[in-house]
């Protein structure tokens, strides 16, 4: 199926052809940390004041953008923020403004909560809830933007961590595929977690993250689309390379469960379909 609620792939990814500033930031987590991984090499502000907690990516020249991220931050339910983009490194031409939005989206319906629940009339998540996620914040544009610089200014005075930090800013052009994968695609956890049983039947667990992955095809990609888009995502990515997915992006209300910071699992075989369209394997694995 084709249409506006079909998958995104970060691709290509312009992280590593921007240079961040502003801010103040600890010595030993640099606001440069914002480009480079693993995601435990954080940017951590000095302070939170919001002339600290604020950061501007300038590329190495125009970009075309439309699907960011905000990678493994420690920012609070009623943090904010704003993000601009420009057509020009001096900030002087402003392609688009986000405003202050909040960090964390609403994840649950009305219907889905009681009264009893404390996030009832919000609809986010509650502490409990954030306190072992991957957090992430994803940003998926009404279109794209060719710019040459970005910035963003996060609000979040009451952090009880007296800092913001972030894992990584990642930011991409964001390919949209022309056909969806198909039925049958499937999501979920790969568990990490072992368990050793006791001659008693006793069992101990070693708890470790399980990190979601995704397996699924699109049966039918126009010829031109499968090798130009990708054929190249797969050849410049390979598997070490990550990148974001967001399998919906018309459905903000679950982008906090569903989009992540991925790689290729496996890179599989395309296919020939039929007659000009070809057969694409999509295997993702999120990046802990």
């Amino acid at each position: 199926m084709t249409g506006e609620n079909n998958a995104v792939i970060g691709f290509p990814s312009w992280r590593g052809k921007c240079t961040f500033s502003l801010g103040s930031w600890e010595t030993d987590y640099p606001v440069s940390n914002l480009s480079t991984l693993p995601l435990n090499y954080v940017a951590r502000s000095t302070d939170l004041d919001a002339a600290s907690t604020q950061w501007k990516a300038t590329f190495d020249k125009a970009r075309g953008i439309r699907l960011l991220g905000l990678i493994r931050h420690n920012l609070t339910l009623d943090a904010t923020f704003r993000l601009k983009l420009y057509a020009d490194s001096a900030l002087s031409t402003l392609l688009f403004d986000s405003g202050w939005v909040d960090v964390w989206l609403d994840v649950y319906k009305t219907q889905e909560r009681t009264w009893a629940d404390s996030n009832f009339w919000g609809g986010k998540y509650t502490q409990e809830e954030i306190d072992d996620a991957e957090a992430i914040r994803p940003i998926f544009l009404d279109q794209q933007y060719i710019a040459e610089a970005f910035t963003v200014e996060i609000l979040d005075p009451t952090n009880p961590d007296g800092f913001i930090q972030v894992g990584l800013m990642e930011v991409a052009q964001g390919w949209q595929v022309q056909t969806n994968f198909g039925y049958g695609a499937e999501y979920g956890f790969e568990n990490r977690t072992t368990v050793e049983e006791a001659e008693g039947g006793v069992e101990y667990f070693d708890i470790k993250d399980s990190p979601t992955v995704f397996n699924g095809t699109i049966k039918s990609m126009n010829r031109d689309e499968a090798l130009s888009k990708a054929f190249e995502h797969q050849r410049q990515m390979g598997i070490h390379t990550p990148f974001l997915w967001m399998p919906h992006p018309n459905e903000p209300l679950h982008w906090l469960r569903n989009t992540a910071l991925v790689r290729n699992k496996d890179l599989g075989l395309m296919g020939y379909a039929s007659h000009n369209r070809d057969a694409v394997p999509l295997q993702f694995k999120r990046i802990l």
